[in-house]
Order: structure tokens, then sequence, then C-alpha cells
């Protein structure tokens, strides 16, 4: 079975060759376009090894204070509505950097199923997490 290819007309051909040479203008000329674009990159001057220049995550407060340390460990609850399912009581979450801080054992996530967050689980993640 044999199909014949439409011919091209001339005015389709002229159609092809505009939306082609749009295509291809940009890709020609990148630097005029790119000249116009903001300037990206770093500030002048900038040397993230000069000494006083650190990436703080946790600032360590001059004496264990477990409030603080607990506030920056754990999710924040919002403003209003829900907070997240958090640690139970029973089972604080200390991770890594705050156990050093607090000199006290790292200690896994258990989640707290009796808050009110947790109550808003669906039941078969409400089973699986209990059963682990």
């Amino acid at each position: 079975m044999t199909t014949d290819m439409p011919r091209m007309t001339p005015r389709r051909l002229l159609a092809s060759a505009i939306v082609l040479g749009a295509l291809c203008v940009p890709g020609a000329f990148p630097a005029a376009f790119a000249a116009d674009a903001p300037a990206r990159g770093a500030p002048p001057n900038l040397d993230l090894s000069a000494p006083g220049v650190a990436w703080a995550g946790f600032v360590a407060p001059k004496a264990p204070d477990y409030a603080i340390a607990r506030a920056f460990n754990d999710f924040t609850n919002p403003a209003s509505g829900l907070g997240p399912v958090t640690d139970g009581p029973a089972h604080p979450y200390v991770n890594n950097e705050v156990a050093r801080e607090m000199r006290i054992p790292p200690t896994y996530r258990v989640a707290d199923l009796d808050n009110a967050a947790a109550k808003n689980l669906m039941p078969w993640v409400r089973k699986t997490a209990s059963a682990r």
C-alpha cells in the first residue's frame, strides 16, 4: 500500500523556512543575547576560605540547654492548625549534633501516636507505625 506524500506548495515551504529560521537564529548569536542577561556568578572578592567565614547550621549554646537543642532538633509547629507527628515523650529524638552538644547518646525517631496530628493519619499508617 503506497501513500502519497502531500506536495510542498510554495506557501508551505515559505512557512517552514520561517519557522526553521526563527528556531535557529538564537543559537547562531548567543553572545548578542547574553549581553542583555543579568550577571551571574559569585560577587567580586568573595573568598569562602578566608578566616572568620563559616556555614553555621547549629550554633551551640554557651552551656548545654535541652530547650534550645530540642527546638533545633525537632519539627516546629505551624502558627495555626495541626503540627507534625512528633516523637513520643517516652522516646525523645536526639540527632548526632545535639547529642554531641548535650553529651547524651543519639536516638532514633519513635512517633507519638497519641497526639492530635497522629490521630489524623490513615488507619494503615497508624498500624504500621505502631508495629515498629
